[in-house]
């Protein structure tokens, strides 16, 4: 017999999109169901760098996240970004340690993920871990979840479900009717772990380089703590075959930094991953869900981040949430305020981004812009900018 659930809101996936949101209606005093199929900690191949965002909006949620970050071993902090063009020529951006708090931080997705699952209130969660959903369904005006845990069925009706299950996520195969196969609008990466990485700044920059036969994708540095680092390589899906190769040759025998990685040991193995792009606009809404994160496809096509934005999708999809269940309309018109507001509020950025990533697959264009970048007063221009801006977000 299956046993059968009931609950304004089921979240499916517990990753930082599900989280946060999560954490929101618990803000807000609403009981709802969250399933994940994984048990946690649990390992998430990512380039692992939380962006402004994704503080910010932890921050707003409860300061006291944050501010556990600044002593907790897990999340080293960052002051700034560099990057090199294809000529070699550097780049750098750094922010003063005064602000609130650091910009970047970087931490293992598996640390970061359950830092978020172990603030969780169970005052209004009610949590599946290893929990496998089979199908999600409409009927009746609601949606219903079958999912499969520790050989037991069950089954959750509710008014709204929060798809935050991922790039291959079963809440949009079941219910978006959308196929996003486009390689157009996909890219793919690997990254890896080392430790005896040399190089780094006094302020933990994560680091982007523009490689020749990489554009319009990069090579990354990301300084962790203990030492580590989490080292990748981004491409667009087409050119997914050359990433592997790609990804030894500059560890191995590029003469920038080959000789960063002299002593330096692989921890674990290389892996990938697919990126959805948020460079084509999709439908993240209808009747009875909402897709957050990388559901709904929406990691930014040029940098590839895609924590903080998630993180932001949540606290939208939470917002228009609690005015369709003041209403008790959950129908497609009311839940796809949700997909307005996302494209009005990212729209310019996402179509920039998208721009960016066409423009930079030409080396001269990189370099042109890095050496702009170079001419007197432009850093000092460009950082006094980058702090007010940043000042405002905190």
């Amino acid at each position: 017999m299956i046993e059968t659930m009931e609950t304004e809101i089921c979240i499916v996936g517990a990753g930082p999109a599900g989280a946060t949101a999560s954490l929101l209606l618990a803000k807000h005093k609403i009981p709802h169901i969250l399933i994940d199929k994984a048990t946690f900690p649990r390992e998430k191949v990512c380039g692992d760098a939380l962006t402004l965002e994704a503080m910010h909006t932890l921050n707003q949620i409860d300061e006291k996240y944050v501010e556990s970050f600044k002593s907790h071993s897990d999340f080293l902090p960052s002051w700034g970004l560099s990057a090199s063009s294809p000529s070699g020529k550097e780049l750098s951006m750094t922010l003063p340690k005064d602000l609130p708090f650091a910009p970047f931080y970087v931490v293992r997705r598996s640390a970061f993920d359950n830092f978020l699952v172990e603030n969780l209130d169970a005052n209004y969660v009610t949590s599946f871990f290893g929990a496998e959903v089979m199908g999600v369904i409409q009927k009746d005006g609601k949606a219903e979840v079958l999912f499969e845990q520790n050989g037991v069925e069950r089954k959750v009706i509710a008014n709204i479900i929060f798809g935050a299950d991922g790039a291959t996520s079963a809440v949009h195969k079941f219910l978006s009717g959308e196929k996003r196969k486009d390689l157009e609008h996909n890219s793919a990466s690997v990254r890896a772990y080392y430790s005896g990485v040399t190089g780094f700044g006094d302020k933990n920059e994560i680091e982007f380089h523009f490689i020749k036969d990489l554009l319009p994708g990069y090579f990354w540095i990301f300084p962790m703590p203990n030492g580590e680092a989490n080292v990748g390589v981004i491409v667009k899906s087409k050119d997914a075959n050359k990433l592997r190769k790609k990804f030894h040759e500059i560890i191995e025998t590029h003469p920038k930094f080959a000789p960063r990685f002299k002593n330096a040991k692989i921890q674990g193995k290389l892996q990938g991953w697919t990126l959805p792009l948020n460079s084509v606009k999709r439908n993240l809404a209808g009747a009875n869900f909402m897709l957050l994160g990388d559901a709904g496809s929406l990691i930014e096509s040029f940098s590839g981040k895609g924590i903080g934005i998630a993180m932001i999708s949540a606290r939208v999809a939470v917002e228009f949430a609690l005015k369709a269940i003041e209403k008790q309309d959950f129908s497609a018109d009311q839940l796809s305020e949700y997909n307005t507001a996302m494209y009005k509020r990212y729209n310019t950025e996402w179509l920039m981004s998208y721009k960016f990533q066409q423009w930079y697959e030409s080396s001269t264009f990189v370099n042109f812009l890095t050496n702009l970048y170079n001419f007197p007063g432009m850093r000092q221009l460009t950082e006094t900018l980058l702090e007010k801006w940043t000042r405002k977000w905190m």
